[in-house]
């Protein structure tokens, strides 16, 4: 996710990422689209200040950053381990970068829904979606910690993929919690992020632009709660703030 969450430059490993910024662009953070809004400050919690860039990002947003985020965004579909006619959750969506390799494994049969706060970042993920024909794919705009269960109906969902949000979410354990309340019994979910324990120059500047915490542990929310949790190391570069991951497990049935 500069626009929503921080959409670090992402790759599956043995991919080559370039630590060069892409021409053109003289300030080059990836930042993603967070799925939810500033809130109030409450004592002792910094709160996120808003983004007024993100609207206009939108526009070029992916130009400099699709191709780097692909062979992440692929990873994370296969390791959702998708059949034909799976109704995937995807949140944040921000401008639909994942639908691709989601769509092509769930078939028409499927259905992928995505959430996102960012009008910006839905009017292009709306934009993709119309320029594909697809008709089971539904970008929403919706907050993730407090959309209604008429909205999103609990266990409604085979798949849920939460990529690059949970470092952004001003309420990570509980937005999780929402989300995974509508994954179905037996149900995968795939949580990709970055995680620097220390940040260096680069991981504290995407903690400021972006209002994210990579020192969060952000897979931990899915390890309390899933069975035949994993997580692992993706192909990371500076350009993360820290280190990739995918962290994987099972809705217990």
């Amino acid at each position: 996710m500069v626009p929503p969450h921080p959409a670090r430059a992402a790759s599956a490993p043995g991919s080559v990422v370039s630590s060069t910024p892409p021409p053109g662009i003289g300030f080059w953070i990836p930042l993603a689209s967070p799925t939810l809004p500033p809130r109030a400050p409450t004592r002792g919690r910094r709160a996120p200040i808003p983004m007024p860039s993100y609207e206009a990002f939108s526009r070029v947003y992916d130009l400099p950053l699709e191709r780097l985020y692909r062979s992440a965004r692929r990873a994370a579909a296969e390791a959702l381990e998708l059949r034909e006619g799976h109704r995937v959750l995807d949140v944040p969506c921000g401008t639909g970068q994942s639908f691709d390799a989601l769509v092509e494994r769930v078939g028409s049969g499927g259905d992928v829904v995505g959430l996102d706060l960012s009008p910006g970042m839905l009017r292009e993920a709306r934009a993709r979606v119309a320029s594909r024909g697809w008709r089971h794919v539904e970008p929403r705009e919706a907050d993730a910690l407090t959309v209604t269960d008429e909205e999103l109906p609990g266990a409604s969902f085979d798949r849920l993929h939460v990529f690059l949000g949970m470092s952004v979410f001003p309420e990570p354990a509980a937005t999780f919690a929402r989300l995974w309340r509508a994954l179905r019994p037996g149900g995968r979910c795939v949580v990709v992020d970055v995680h620097a324990a220390r940040p260096g120059v680069q991981g504290r500047l995407v903690n400021f632009v972006a209002r994210a915490d990579v020192r969060r542990r952000s897979w931990e929310a899915l390890e309390a709660v899933a069975c035949g949790f994993e997580r692992r190391a993706l192909s990371s570069s500076w350009v993360h703030g820290g280190e990739l991951f995918l962290a994987s497990g099972d809705k217990p049935a």
